[in-house]
């Protein structure tokens, strides 16, 4: 009898995270700033840093922002999503109570397997003045290969 020694191919997960920064009016996009940390394989790297729009790789995606922000007034939010090639998606965050719902993270979960990406971070709405984010504020974004 034989027997075939065979193991099946391992998905590498790869994490980048990176500064958020920006204060847009509403429909306008937050700016990504230069990675902080990343494991990402070379040639799948998000391109697009310091600015509104990150380009990615074909693969499998989640990624979560996260708001660390100042503000003098607790009345002082603003609600934010994802968008993907012009469309919303995943689930949007918040800086406090918005529409009686609190969520802090805004979070997608993104396939493609043939083409780039374009992704970026919305402003939906502001309740009364934008929250300053601070140098804490975060993107962080979960691939694994295509393949």
């Amino acid at each position: 009898m034989t027997f075939l020694n065979y193991t099946p191919p391992q998905k590498r997960l790869q994490i980048l995270e990176a500064r958020l920064s920006g204060a847009p009016a509403v429909n306008g996009y937050y700016t990504f700033h230069s990675n902080v940390l990343d494991n990402f394989d070379s040639g799948a790297v998000p391109t697009g840093f310091n600015s509104e729009t990150l380009t990615l790789s074909p693969g499998h995606y989640i990624v979560r922002a996260f708001f660390s922000i100042t503000r003098t007034n607790t009345q002082f939010n603003c609600a934010y999503q994802f968008e993907l090639d012009g469309n919303l998606v995943g689930k949007y965050g918040t800086t406090g109570m918005y529409i009686n719902r609190r969520n802090d993270v805004a979070d997608a979960v993104v396939s493609n397997l043939n083409s780039t990406l374009s992704l970026k971070l919305k402003c939906l709405n502001i309740e009364n003045t934008h929250p300053t984010l601070d140098a804490e504020s975060r993107i962080y974004i979960w691939r694994t290969d295509p393949t």
